[in-house]
């Protein structure tokens, strides 16, 4: 740590210098490492080490971060097509959706019995299309692997908040079946709120002419519009990166970056200190936390706090 002068007027201001990137690019690390400690993960598996490797990886847990349920409770909500059907489910797989509820609820490790793709960019029909999710009905590991055995029923769920919503248990769809629009009609159909974001209200006429089978194809290198309920939405995630994850995440990824480099600015000016909350004007310590999983500016030397106003971002 070394210092810089900065001169306003007759006032020498005596600052530490402030480097805020690398406070995050620090928490990114220990994000990873607090995760891979306790699953058997590579999140930094295939992330070429230059000069975007810390964003690369921010992205990666981005992703993580939404397609997995791992260190959080949950509420459980079951939809009434899914409690209508539990006894005509072989008990096998009953019993084995019990425990998946109590993980959910209880802060556990979903991810075993989750898609063994998931800690990669790879492309998800169901998750992309229409944020929903999918659980293997498994008690077994796979041999030299940390996932359960593929198993002939899944459970469909999405989460949306602190919630969880249990959509249907289904056979395992194969191919263009991935693409079939009963899942999210019974999300609709329940919970038509969780979708309103990505209704597109001023659309009242939509009749796609491609069938099931082009759906599957296209849908993986363009943005399709979707007819649920007789509305019209756009996908959950309605463009992909170059890199493979949802283009939502790089323009949250690149608006955080911009608020951290511009903050690093603000605190070199004792006006916009003070604008912050802050009193310190000589000596101050400024660096950046994680704390309940969201970003807070602290200044060491007295204590002080600012809340960045940004969501959890893991």
């Amino acid at each position: 740590m070394y210092y810089c002068v900065f001169r306003y007027g007759e006032l020498s201001l005596l600052v530490k210098s402030i480097m805020l990137i690398d406070d995050f690019n620090q928490i990114i690390e220990d994000k990873v490492d607090e995760i891979q400690q306790n699953i058997k993960l590579d999140l930094r598996e295939n992330i070429d080490k230059n000069m975007y490797y810390h964003r690369n990886l921010f992205l990666k847990l981005m992703n993580f971060k939404n397609r997995t349920l791992y260190g959080k409770s949950y509420y459980v909500v079951c939809s009434k097509e899914l409690k209508g059907k539990l006894s005509k489910i072989p008990n096998e797989y009953v019993r084995n959706f019990h425990k998946i509820l109590e993980i959910i609820s209880s802060k556990g490790n979903l991810i075993p019995y989750q898609s063994r793709h998931i800690e990669s960019a790879s492309f998800d029909i169901l998750f992309n299309n229409y944020g929903i999710n999918h659980a293997h009905l498994s008690s077994k590991l796979k041999n030299n692997s940390n996932f359960m055995q593929p198993s002939d029923y899944l459970l469909f769920f999405i989460t949306y908040g602190d919630t969880v919503y249990l959509i249907d248990i289904d056979k395992h769809p194969h191919s263009d079946e991935w693409v079939d629009k009963k899942y999210p009609e019974i999300v609709y159909n329940n919970w038509p709120l969780i979708y309103e974001s990505i209704r597109l209200r001023s659309v009242t006429d939509f009749n796609p002419k491609y069938n099931r089978k082009d759906e599957y194809k296209l849908s993986k290198s363009i943005t399709l519009l979707k007819n649920i309920g007789g509305s019209v939405y756009l996908p959950f995630f309605s463009a992909i990166s170059g890199n493979g994850v949802p283009a939502q995440y790089v323009m949250f990824s690149n608006h955080l970056l911009n608020k951290i480099y511009g903050m690093e600015e603000e605190l070199t000016n004792e006006e916009s200190m003070k604008r912050l909350g802050f009193s310190c004007s000589r000596n101050c310590e400024f660096k950046l936390k994680l704390k309940n999983n969201r970003l807070y500016l602290f200044e060491q030397t007295r204590n002080e706090c600012l809340d960045l106003g940004l969501p959890e971002i893991f």
